[in-house]
């Protein structure tokens, strides 16, 4: 009796991640010149190529950064490691850059893993939507029913990056289109960034660390009473009042929550 279709598919992912594996072998009709093994191959090949081919589409300038033969050398191994679950190629290789963290060649590298984060957020962020505005009107309603005990959001698909080297940099002097002193240094040059979309562009843009430690504690989902103890218990002295309609000018605010609901 045949194997049923959805036991068929598992059957071929189970065959395709593991070498081992002969449930779905047996269930290949021989044809041609092709042994039923050889047959799987070709599939194999094929999806791993696809994949590779994915990654380094998603992370240009860190195959930039090692070159063609490295960089799919490294990425095979990721692939076989590593196995697909979403029917969009735009999902997958979002653990590629801690894969790279402990991969022993990479290891000469120390920027490396941060690079492939940072592609990641640029990857994630061009693939999202555009950040809302505050409603400022809304908000100023809302605050003066529940006062501090409001959240902000981020922009959608945004994230915060914080690295001991310029990554942002070292992505900027690595574009097809970039002219001029291509020269990074690499001492004493941690970056805290935000990579985000507006207006159809992906933003990388530098935070001071008032910036950083106010987005971060939104983006951990803290209130303003939160964000105010926070502050007071670790001795950070930033005036917060004065900061929020700066993010929120720079569009790094893009909506609110009132924990009191949650």
């Amino acid at each position: 009796m045949p194997m049923p279709l959805h036991e068929l598919q598992q059957s071929f992912l189970n065959a395709f991640n593991d070498d081992d594996n002969t449930d779905f072998v047996d269930e290949v009709v021989n044809a041609g010149t092709l042994s039923a093994e050889q047959r799987l191959q070709v599939y194999k090949d094929s999806i791993t190529a696809s994949l590779v081919n994915t990654l380094a589409e998603i992370y240009p300038v860190c195959l930039r950064l090692v070159g063609e033969e490295y960089f799919h050398a490294m990425a095979n191994i990721y692939v076989k490691q590593t196995p697909s679950y979403s029917p969009d190629l735009g999902d997958y290789g979002e653990t590629f850059a801690k894969f790279i963290d402990h991969f022993p060649p990479a290891q000469q590298l120390p920027y490396f893993g941060d690079t492939a984060r940072l592609e990641w957020a640029w990857h994630r962020a061009f693939n999202g939507p555009d950040a809302q505005e505050l409603d400022f009107t809304a908000l100023s309603a809302v605050h003066e029913k529940i006062g501090e005990a409001i959240s902000f959001t981020l922009p959608e698909n945004s994230t915060l990056l914080a690295s001991d080297f310029p990554i942002d940099r070292i992505w900027e002097t690595n574009q097809p289109n970039f002219t001029g002193d291509d020269i990074v240094n690499l001492d004493n040059n941690a970056v805290r960034l935000i990579v985000w979309r507006k207006q159809l562009n992906v933003l990388i843009e530098q935070l001071t660390r008032d910036e950083w430690f106010l987005l971060t504690m939104f983006a951990n989902g803290l209130n303003l009473t939160e964000v105010f103890q926070h502050a007071a218990q670790h001795k950070i002295k930033l005036d917060i009042v004065a900061q929020l309609p700066r993010l929120a000018e720079r569009g790094w605010l893009s909506g609110f929550i009132n924990t009191k609901e949650l």
